[in-house]
């Protein structure tokens, strides 16, 4: 309905169709849906094709390789906003992951 009210009359036009005739206002407005899908849908793709229909090629960077991320899978092992943990088990690895800290 965006898009019909920015063309030139629009509401008026869909007005006057669905007094004179619901169901062809209902196909026009289904029309419209499906013509703004299709040109989402292109856009999904890139869009952005030369005049053969060939999507332009990926840019390639010199950028070197991001970082490692500093410590390990270890240090993420334990997540104390952890819902699924029992009361005993969270309270068991909490205590673990404190212990660690204070030797580490």
């Amino acid at each position: 309905l965006y898009t019909i009210a920015g063309e030139e009359n629009g509401i008026e036009k869909l007005t006057a169709l669905a007094k004179s005739d619901p169901f062809k206002a209902l196909d026009y407005i289904a029309l419209t849906e499906n013509l703004i899908r299709e040109e989402l849908a292109k856009g999904k793709t890139g869009g952005e094709e030369d005049e053969d229909g060939k999507a332009p090629e990926k840019k390639r960077t010199n950028a070197p390789k991001p970082p490692s991320p500093v410590g390990g899978p270890s240090s993420r092992a334990f997540d104390v906003s952890d819902d699924s943990l029992s009361a005993d088990e969270w309270a068991r690895r909490r205590t673990a992951q404190l212990e660690k800290r204070k030797k580490g």
